[in-house]
């Protein structure tokens, strides 16, 4: 692409680039017929690093017939929300007794980049062996809990991979003594995060009602 800089401007350029596929490119913007008779800033390289789809393996701990229900519902629609130009993610679900068997720890040595362990109870020592082993090879975890969590249990099974332990589950919503379950309080509404998320997001969020926590 070309474009005309004037002297002491600023002048933008959107170009857009395909590539084949994943790998590290290396990249240069050259002026041309620079009139300050300063050739050694005339160029800038760069470098754009593209990455692979990330494979996600999400175990389901409380699968359910109402999808909005489903333990996975939300975490499956903030999947399809990727911003352009971003690597793809690939989702692949399974239940925790399939997670016991011996084809998913095939799954985790040679698909999976990351385990979402979404509100599970207990695993085999096999199973828990294949995810220690997943996460030494470099492999992401993430944990959420819920109803079917029992923190005893998770410490005592994922000691080597929680970075610190779960305490006890704190129920904040109880309709027979009248405490309300917690929202969410002020937010800085201009943080980067929250770009381009528009005011639908923020009402969501706002609307937001949380029954009960764990305690770290």
């Amino acid at each position: 692409g070309y474009i005309n800089v004037q002297g002491r401007s600023i002048t933008e350029k959107a170009m857009t680039v395909t590539f084949e596929e994943p790998g590290i490119y290396e990249g240069k913007i050259r002026i041309v017929d620079g009139v300050d008779g300063l050739v050694s800033d005339n160029e800038i390289f760069f470098v754009v690093e593209v990455a692979k789809q990330v494979r996600v393996l999400a175990v389901n701990g409380d699968p359910r017939v109402t999808p909005y229900e489903d333990e996975l519902f939300f975490l499956e629609r903030a999947l399809e929300v990727l911003p352009a130009g971003e690597a793809p993610i690939q989702l692949r679900i399974v239940r925790q007794e399939e997670f016991q068997s011996v084809d998913v720890g095939s799954l985790l040595k040679d698909w999976a980049d990351v385990v979402v362990l979404a509100n599970n109870s207990g695993f085999s020592p096999e199973a828990l062996q294949r995810l220690h082993d997943f996460v030494n090879r470099g492999g992401g975890v993430l944990i959420t809990l819920g109803s079917q969590s029992s923190f005893e249990q998770l410490n005592e099974q994922l000691a080597k991979i929680l970075p610190h332990p779960l305490r006890d589950f704190h129920q904040a919503y109880d309709p027979i003594s009248g405490s309300p379950p917690l929202g969410i309080g002020e937010l800085d509404w201009g943080h980067p995060i929250f770009h381009g998320l528009g005011s639908s997001f923020e009402q969501s969020l706002r609307a937001s009602r949380t029954r009960g926590y764990f305690n770290i």
